[in-house]
Parts: structure tokens; sequence; C-alpha cells
């Protein structure tokens, strides 16, 4: 498990390596499969799709691609909030936003602000307890 420290840096996923790669998935997978479920068939099904796609630049075939899927989603889009794949997959907000805004940049921050704190993945060190006072920001 993570852990918050004094180097004051955030945590974000490594796949994909750029956020802004996000947008165009969450644009395939809520256009495509929007009101589906979120299993091994759809997941399958979007991956074979998304290779197709001019965005995408790695054209080879996963060997699994409902792992591979699931990696491109359920990591930054879904943590970030801006998918939702339960009991159906459907856009959030934060992910209408991120997808027709101009300013793709300030809604990535903040979700990922919100991301930070409180995070299951981060656990705060019990030596760092007054981190987040306000003389401390």
């Amino acid at each position: 498990m993570a852990r918050i420290s004094k180097t004051k840096t955030l945590f974000f996923t490594t796949s994909p390596r750029s956020p802004f790669k996000m947008i165009p998935e969450i644009e395939l997978l809520t256009n495509i499969y929007s009101g589906m479920e979120w299993n091994s068939d759809t997941q399958k099904d979007f991956m074979m799709n998304l290779i197709k796609q001019h965005s995408f630049e790695n054209s080879t075939n996963p060997s699994d691609p409902a792992f591979s899927a699931r990696d491109r989603i359920n990591r930054a889009p879904k943590a970030l909030g801006f998918v939702d794949l339960y009991p159906t997959i459907k856009l959030t907000p934060a992910g209408e936003q991120l997808i027709k805004t101009d300013f793709k940049e300030e809604v990535l921050l903040r979700q990922l602000l919100k991301f930070q704190l409180p995070s299951p993945y981060h656990t705060l060190n019990t030596d760092d307890k007054e981190l987040f006072l306000s003389n401390h920001i």
C-alpha cells in the first residue's frame, strides 16, 4: 500500500501512460457499451474495438484482451470517477465534463485531487499527522 509522504507528490496509475489517452477510450466505451454489463465478453469486445481506433498506438492483439480492457478502464477512468461500471457501464458527470470541455486539464486535476485523500490506496504515516493542517499548506 502506498504511503503519503512529505514529498507532496500525487499518486497516479501508470496505465495509460498519459491521462489524456483516457479520453478517446472513455468515449469509445460509453458510446458503444453504455447500459451493458462490464463482463469478460464486453471487455474483450471493447479491447478489439479499441485496437482498431487510430488513437490506439499498439495494433497487436493482446494475449488476454479482457485483462487489457480491465487494465485500461478499471484503473484510471474508473478510479478517477469518469466511468461507472456497475451495475452497467455509464459515463459519470465528471466523465462527460472531461470529454466535452475545452478545459480537460482542470477536470483531470479536480478528479485527481479528489482521488488523493481520503484514498484506500494511501495510509497516513502516524509521524505525519500534521501534514495536512492549514499551517503546512
